[in-house]
């Protein structure tokens, strides 16, 4: 079941996540990543995104990213791995119609650009097992690709599947997709007023890229979750290691 967030609270939310939004914090890393694989569609050169000048740079640009949005905690598989990790990927994303570039939450009612963003998740999974076939990316990696890439989906971590679904897992697909979807209806009005654009890595200055709505209700839903779940150790005197499912599953009893 999704989660009911009150209009009152998608812009507290939003401002909350914009005010921490700085050229130097961990937040704009989003930006910087996206303004570069987005400046390969704009110029219509997505190929050019595996020249010899430009595939290293590519390769940094995601792995710092998702670094930064904090996949290379733990003891998992990639942090064991350089970014040249990321080669395949980049090859096949680059291979990509422009299509697939363009996708976003209002435009998920076409059932054809949901089988789209199935494909292209599909599509991260094996250019890893490429290098690595015991390895199964996780949801939350191949979403955190997807929106710092393309912009197209939230990422699926713990705070944000908290914030949507009132659970910690959940999976990409078909089902979680149409969740999002009537969210988005729900809000569309309140989503579609606000007009975010990316932060520059040069100048600092804002850029003549918008955020998309997918990322827009990520930000909503992550900071809900983040929230939520302060305000259940808060209660119950817990750390964040010492919340449980349990916890979790029972949120709407705590706040």
């Amino acid at each position: 079941m999704v989660n009911k967030i009150s209009i009152i609270a998608i812009k507290d939310n939003l401002k909350q996540y914009m005010d921490e939004r700085k050229p130097y914090s961990r937040y704009t890393s989003y930006d910087y990543c996206f303004n570069y694989f987005h400046s390969f569609l704009e110029s219509n050169k997505i190929k050019m995104l595996t020249s010899d000048k430009n595939l290293k740079l590519s390769c940094l640009h995601l792995g710092f990213y998702l670094a930064s949005w904090g996949m290379y905690r733990g003891s998992g598989w990639l942090l064991q791995t350089s970014v040249k990790i990321f080669e395949p990927l980049i090859g096949n994303i680059s291979n990509l119609e422009e299509s697939y570039w363009k996708i976003d939450v209002d435009s998920y009612s076409n059932k054809n650009n949901i089988h789209l963003l199935i494909e292209i998740s599909e599509i991260i999974k094996h250019s890893f097992q490429k290098v690595n076939p015991d390895f199964i990316p996780s949801d939350t990696l191949v979403t955190k690709i997807m929106t710092g890439i393309f912009g197209s989906v939230p990422a699926y971590d713990n705070y944000f599947n908290i914030g949507l679904f009132s659970k910690q897992s959940c999976t990409f697909s078909k089902d979680s997709l149409d969740f999002i979807i009537k969210f988005y209806e729900s809000y569309r009005k309140t989503i579609d007023s606000f007009k975010i654009y990316t932060l520059d890595y040069d100048t600092s200055r804002i850029t003549d890229n918008l955020y998309s709505k997918a990322k827009i209700i990520d930000m909503v839903c992550w900071i809900e979750g983040y929230n939520n779940v302060n305000e259940i150790k808060d209660k119950l005197g817990k750390t964040d290691k010492s919340i449980t499912k349990k916890d979790i599953q029972n949120i709407k009893k705590y706040i």
